[in-house]
């Protein structure tokens, strides 16, 4: 498998195409949520915390967040399918205030993934 990169903007929504087909309706639609907050490297915790749950307070929130990013990279995982390679995370500073934490996507180089794909499509006869 391709090295793991920082994936965000127009990368990240190009690597997610079957990652949000693997999830359910409601994940989808955080997902989809947490990709176009995916504008730099790292996104503000307390930003996703409130376009994802606005209805949460900050504790039940960050619970919610935790199972979410749970099944994310539980999906990107897959079952009977090749790893996607893609990974939703936290960082770990939990004494910190959301305003203070980040979270972002990490994933296959897209460089190094058409690279790998071109060769493979060039050799296939």
């Amino acid at each position: 498998m391709p090295a793991n990169t920082s994936l965000f903007g127009d990368a990240l929504r190009s690597a997610a195409g079957p990652w949000v087909e693997e999830l359910g309706k409601s994940d989808q639609e955080r997902l989809k949520i947490l990709l176009g907050l995916a504008v730099t490297q790292r996104i503000r915790l307390s930003d996703c915390l409130t376009e994802l749950f606005p209805s949460e307070e900050q504790r039940k929130a960050q619970t919610a967040l935790t199972s979410f990013r749970k099944r994310l990279n539980d999906a990107a995982k897959g079952e009977g399918r090749a790893d996607l390679g893609l990974r939703f995370h936290v960082d770990t500073k939990k004494q910190n205030p959301p305003a203070e934490r980040f979270c972002w996507f990490t994933g296959p180089d897209p460089a190094i993934t058409q690279a790998t794909l071109f060769s493979e499509r060039a050799t296939s006869d």
